[in-house]
């Protein structure tokens, strides 16, 4: 999980229950942090699909549509942007 975490992906998508994290406490701890301390969940910045600014807009479209999609799958889309 370390290994994964510090390359700084820009999206992570899980599913609530990850199956393989119930009996690893340490790993699944270090997931639940990473992803409230640098990431947001998708749909709290599926505002930026409204954005003016270019930038922006495309980052917001992408995630909207992997929301959607993943979503109806039972998933949870995080997204990193700018945040350490």
């Amino acid at each position: 999980m370390t290994k994964i975490l510090s390359q700084k992906p820009k999206f992570i998508v899980k599913k609530k229950f990850v199956w393989y994290l119930s009996q690893k406490t340490a790993a699944r701890l270090l997931l639940e942090k990473t992803l409230s301390t640098n990431y947001e969940l998708v749909k709290e910045i599926q505002r930026m699909c409204e954005s003016p600014h270019p930038q922006r807009s495309g980052v917001g479209t992408l995630a909207h549509s992997l929301n959607k999609l993943l979503v109806q799958n039972g998933h949870s889309v995080y997204y990193r942007g700018n945040k350490e």
